[in-house]
């Protein structure tokens, strides 16, 4: 490489020097000067033809490695699962933004920056709508537009499970019903499907949704010997699980996510566990689905028989491993094995080991 940049410099001093005349009078240091500016200025020159591409690609419907922009964090799993090459990234984080939501102006760029933003819809995230509504269209993904959302099924394949009911404080109505599509396997294979659709990707999306039905299968096995259990609920959010699965769901306590019940409200509440505590299948299970309340022990704090508490994340994907390959099985698994143990608890509330 430096004899071929020599024999280049030497070659062009020749050509310089054999010019017309006037060029043979001029200083020999001149000379030398003039050819080196003039070999410094074509070496710039090359450099900086290499390190512009020729022409400008146009904008791609599938970029290589696009920016994707979802709301909320179970959706990022999912279309990790759909996109491993994609940069995702999570605009909403935690239970509590997501239903009391407001728009930051990075929240703003970042929404414009992305090749694509990945929503469930105006009734599961009204407070999006303003913003998302100025993307066009083919920036936006609309998971679960209005026309769709009334055609979307709770389970399939599945019997629905024994009546449940739900206690809500009046004063607080809850948030819209199916606010947590992503963690029902009817709602989820739709979604997969739309983004298979969208992105050109439908063999990915195919085999993404076998994997989900046999997920659910095993797991409907797994469970079926704890399926006459009742367990109680602190927020209506896993209906879908219970109906898909068999389980019993026995109550949903639901109220407004920053107030606690009412007076009025612990007491029927206090009063169906006591009842429930007396037939042949008592209430075993607590789950809690927001941060830890302090009321739960004003209810359980006399009752005849012991109920086990656990704490479902529903909203977060933190240190979810892979289960088939999938991020998005692996933050189901985690709850799912939270409400597995949460009923496999026995009068002395000790854990029991039953044959699966």
């Amino acid at each position: 490489m430096q004899l071929k940049k020599i024999s280049g410099f030497l070659n062009l001093y020749t050509i310089i020097t054999a010019y017309p005349q006037i060029l043979r009078h001029l200083c020999p240091h001149l000379l030398w000067i003039t050819l080196l500016l003039l070999y410094t200025s074509y070496t710039i020159a090359q450099t900086i033809d290499k390190s512009y591409p020729q022409h400008i690609a146009p904008h791609m419907d599938t970029p290589q490695s696009p920016i994707i922009v979802v709301s909320v964090a179970p959706l990022a799993a999912l279309v990790r699962d759909l996109m491993p090459q994609a940069t995702v990234q999570v605009l909403i984080s935690g239970s509590k933004d997501f239903h009391h939501f407001q728009w930051q102006p990075t929240q703003v760029a970042q929404v414009q920056r992305a090749d694509w933003v990945v929503w469930l819809g105006p009734q599961q995230e009204p407070a999006m709508e303003g913003i998302l509504k100025r993307l066009p269209e083919s920036q936006r993904i609309t998971l679960f537009p209005p026309a769709l959302h009334a055609a979307v099924p709770s389970s399939t394949h599945m019997p629905t499970s024994p009546v449940s009911s739900t206690l809500s404080d009046k004063s607080h109505p809850h948030p819209p019903e199916d606010i947590h599509l992503w963690l029902q396997p009817a709602a989820v294979e739709q979604m997969v499907a739309i983004l298979g659709d969208r992105w050109k990707i439908n063999t990915i999306a195919l085999k993404q949704q076998q994997k989900y039905r046999l997920f659910w299968s095993r797991w409907q096995t797994r469970l079926s010997p704890l399926a006459k259990r009742p367990f109680v609920i602190q927020h209506d959010a896993i209906r879908g699980w219970a109906q898909h699965l068999g389980l019993t769901q026995f109550l949903a306590i639901t109220s407004d996510h920053e107030h606690q019940p009412g007076v009025q409200q612990l007491l029927q509440i206090r009063q169906r566990i006591r009842q429930a505590q007396l037939q042949p299948h008592p209430v075993v299970c607590y789950l809690q689905t927001q941060l830890p309340d302090s009321w739960w022990p004003k209810i359980s704090a006399d009752l005849t028989r012991p109920i086990n508490t656990a704490q479902l994340d529903l909203f977060s994907i933190n240190d979810a491993p892979l289960v088939d390959e999938s991020h998005h099985l692996g933050f189901i698994q985690q709850n799912l094995e939270k409400l597995e143990t949460c009923l496999m608890v026995d009068e002395a509330n000790v854990v029991v080991t039953e044959s699966r």
